[in-house]
């Protein structure tokens, strides 16, 4: 499977800058084309123009219109078209838009609104997904910057609320066991089924920006160095300075 750059990533990031646009992308394109075979498209979903068949490959030399944004931002009654976060597995692209969670077949189909966010703050809510749950941060309405970090079932139902963040959530990562993030307090880890919160750091700096599962660490782009942590929490390493 390919994707159009200009219609699935548009515009620029309302918070962090356009400039991962191509990381995300890449990230798609990677998971699509290595990822197993998909079922196709969900029970009575048309595909959309130029998806390929559930029985061919999945990539190919023609890119394949996964969304029309201009056509759902007029549904959707959206403001605007930026790039989003793009959490993906083996049978759907997950993304915010038009302040809602929604999915996509991973071969093309209807969009699916799998739950509203309000207050509509924009998209940047960094999706993730776990073997059952797409989990995404998103703005109380409390009037602060707290942040609340929660999962929403893939197959439907009541959605979690694993924590309340301090100030902004600034990264956020799973490992399909554990959900970890980022906030002003430090790196912190919540199971991703929900229950107490741990802090795994207090010592990552100011302004991070970024975070990752890499084996048996968490690696974190803060300020002015990239950092890592043991998963399960202790000492601080500077893998690069600057």
């Amino acid at each position: 499977m390919m994707v159009s750059v200009d219609t699935l990533l548009i515009g620029r990031d309302n918070r962090r800058g356009a400039a991962r646009i191509a990381t995300v992308l890449a990230a798609l394109l990677l998971a699509a084309c290595n990822g197993g075979e998909t079922t196709g498209t969900a029970t009575g979903a048309t595909p959309a123009t130029g998806a390929t068949s559930p029985s061919g490959s999945k990539c190919g030399s023609t890119p394949a219109q996964l969304v029309d944004f201009n056509t759902l931002a007029k549904e959707a009654g959206a403001s605007g078209i930026g790039a989003m976060q793009l959490a993906v597995d083996a049978t759907s692209v997950y993304f915010v838009f038009g302040g809602a969670l929604r999915s996509v077949p991973i071969r093309g189909g209807a969009v699916s609104l799998m739950r509203p966010l309000l207050p509509d703050v924009g998209q940047n809510c960094d999706a993730i997904v776990t073997p059952t749950s797409v989990v995404l941060h998103h703005v109380s309405s409390d009037g602060t910057n707290n942040e609340q970090v929660f999962s929403v079932p893939i197959s439907g139902g009541q959605d979690t609320i694993l924590a309340t963040s301090s100030d902004f959530v600034r990264g956020l990562a799973t490992d399909g066991h554990d959900v970890y993030f980022v906030d002003s307090v430090g790196l912190k880890s919540v199971a991703a089924t929900g229950g107490n919160v741990q802090v795994l750091s207090d010592q990552i700096g100011p302004e991070p920006t970024g975070l990752a599962v890499v084996g048996s660490n968490l690696v974190v782009t803060a300020g002015n160095a990239v950092v890592s942590v043991p998963i399960g929490g202790g000492p601080l390493t500077t893998l690069a300075p600057q």
